[in-house]
């Protein structure tokens, strides 16, 4: 085995000689560089199991006099299913379609709440977003224990990094599958009645921008996407031997690093909630995504789709941030008198 100091040294050599073969900054013609990107990213992800038609199972329910909530359960493939909450506002009038909303966050637990108890975080969101008047799904983290009977695959917490050394001799990659969940819950979220499946979005926070990220990157029904945490290069990781299994598809930094990614969500709206990290205190990385970035969605005519700050106070003021971006990319819900300013 080598010492963390020779391997991290032999990354750093391996990088300065294989530079990444579709970086953004020399793309000359914008959609054809997502188009080879986009291919390169897709034969990353190997081998999925079947999806399996998407039958609902209601494990909850409850209401209040701000909305009303659902514990469900779909099965994914014939080895997982999906378990996520579901709310919808109170007052919802009849036949009227709201934009739907996917909060993704961090890992969520049984609790002490019960199986499906959501984290403060993702739950803090969830509650923002239905007051605005919002239909919200929150998945919870692909492999976290579900409720007896609804297997998310795997029950006991385990480390990303030994899940995919596992995964390693079959050629299953950990993020393809969670990406597979999160686009059931996208599946979810656009066949709910009172959602208009032409208005969705998703907000994915902290440890899970990244793998929110992903999702947007490859689910071109999401016509808003908001990623507010650690914005920082899959390259940066990788050489500080501080990369994790659920956030990179192996071999993407032979192509591309985060900026890339960004770039395949254009001309989609994309809003960059980036939380600065002490490796990299002046964000000079980030500065350079976004100017890249900027001038992609210039290119593209869709200036007003992409926004990008700096989080100085930590991800608790997400929800401040990414209301008025949603809103204005999908069509601001009527306004609501649940006595919490949207």
């Amino acid at each position: 085995m080598l010492p963390a100091a020779a391997f991290g040294e032999l990354l750093q050599r391996h990088a300065q000689g294989h530079p990444p073969a579709l970086p953004l900054s020399r793309a000359t013609d914008p959609r054809e560089w997502q188009r080879r990107f986009r291919l390169a990213v897709a034969q990353l992800r190997g081998p999925l199991p079947p999806r399996v038609e998407p039958t609902l199972r209601r494990l909850e329910q409850t209401s209040c006099h701000e909305h009303h909530e659902q514990l469900v359960s779909m099965p994914v493939s014939a080895l997982s299913a999906l378990v996520a909450r579901g709310m919808t506002p109170a007052r919802l009038p009849p036949g009227e379609r709201r934009p739907g909303l996917l909060v993704v966050s961090g890992p969520v637990t049984t609790g002490p709440d019960g199986p499906g108890h959501l984290a403060g975080e993702a739950l803090a969101h969830a509650l923002r977003a239905v007051a605005a008047g919002y239909v919200v799904v929150v998945p919870l983290w692909w492999g976290a224990a579900g409720p007896e009977g609804c297997p998310t695959a795997a029950a006991d917490p385990v480390d990303a990094s030994r899940l995919q050394a596992a995964a390693n001799a079959y050629g299953l990659t950990v993020l393809a599958l969670c990406l597979q969940h999160l686009q059931a819950a996208v599946d979810l979220l656009a066949g709910l009645a009172a959602v208009d499946a032409e208005r969705l979005g998703c907000l994915g926070c902290a440890g899970a921008a990244r793998r929110c990220l992903w999702l947007a990157a490859s689910e071109p029904r999401l016509r808003a996407c908001v990623l507010a945490g650690r914005l920082q290069p899959f390259a940066a990781d990788a050489l500080q031997l501080a990369a994790t299994a659920d956030d990179c598809l192996p071999g993407l930094l032979r192509f591309g690093d985060v900026t890339e990614l960004m770039g395949l969500v254009a001309p989609r709206a994309l809003q960059l909630l980036h939380l600065p990290v002490e490796a990299e205190p002046d964000g000079a990385a980030f500065a350079a995504s976004c100017a890249l970035l900027t001038r992609l969605y210039d290119t593209l005519l869709r200036p007003q789709g992409f926004s990008a700050e700096v989080l100085e106070q930590g991800c608790r003021h997400t929800w401040e941030s990414a209301s008025g971006f949603l809103g204005r990319n999908l069509g601001l819900p009527r306004p609501t008198d649940y006595g919490v300013s949207p």
